[in-house]
């Protein structure tokens, strides 16, 4: 009878003991599964979020001779702080600094004689150094349409940079066969046809100039036009200096 009792004893202390250890091990498991899964987890979503990024959020990660984002691409105005931009730079006008720059550099932005590619049209630096020189785009001497460069300077150091250079312009034909005498009489014809009760149209302005228009790059006698002073308003004509015809048409309002 006390063996019985003995045995019934060692299996009930035993048993328990064995299932414990069981759940423990069970449970230790769980936790290391657990965390491998969130690893797993967290590196996947990780992936998914470096797949969100497009190729060009890729490429101005990383600093092309100064320049983090694309040249040429005629995306809106960037507007960025770069890096290494006084690299190489030792002319201490700001002017000439400028054109250093763009010369050290006129390979990643596609340029080919920035000096005549991009004119300087404004300057305005303090006497402590600071402030900012804007350049225009021009093609043969013909300017471009929003083709911009922009520098800005604090205590005679670069630290801005704000481009837009539209490159596909330079493939541009820039010998008109329409002659601006030619594009004057179009801009007067349509708006003071013979039977029209307005007053006859006047040429305020004229330019000529490269311009995207409906994607496309054109050579363009830009004209703005008057028909009278208060019942007609302001045209802006954009003519095509090749072909004569009439690229864009739009009204500008009374002035």
């Amino acid at each position: 009878m006390k063996e019985i009792l003995k045995i019934i004893l060692i299996f009930a202390i035993t048993v328990p003991l064995a299932f414990s250890l069981q759940i423990v091990d069970k449970s230790d498991s769980t936790i290391k599964t657990g965390q491998k899964t969130s690893q797993t987890t967290n590196e996947l979503d990780t992936a998914k979020a470096e797949d969100k990024v497009s190729p060009n959020q890729k490429a101005r990660k990383a600093p092309i001779g100064g320049v983090k984002s694309i040249p040429g691409t005629n995306s809106k105005m960037r507007h960025r702080l770069y890096g290494s931009l006084n690299e190489g730079l030792t002319a201490a006008e700001p002017v000439e600094k400028v054109y250093q720059y763009l010369e050290l550099r006129k390979e990643k932005l596609g340029l080919d004689e920035p000096r005549s590619e991009l004119v300087v049209t404004s300057v305005k630096i303090s006497p402590e150094g600071t402030g900012g020189i804007s350049l225009s785009q021009k093609v043969n001497g013909v300017n471009v349409r929003a083709g911009t460069f922009g520098f800005g300077f604090k205590a005679g150091k670069l630290f801005l940079v704000n481009d837009k250079l539209m490159l596909e312009a330079k493939e541009v034909n820039t010998n008109p066969s329409i002659s601006q005498e030619q594009a004057i009489n179009i801009a007067l014809s349509t708006y003071s046809p013979p039977d029209s009760i307005l007053p006859a149209a006047q040429i305020k302005a004229i330019k000529f100039e490269i311009a995207k228009i409906n994607d496309e790059y054109k050579l363009v006698w830009f004209i703005t036009a008057m028909q009278g002073k208060t019942i007609g308003g302001h045209y802006l004509l954009d003519i095509d200096a090749q072909t004569g015809e009439i690229l864009s048409k739009r009204h500008a309002g009374i002035k």
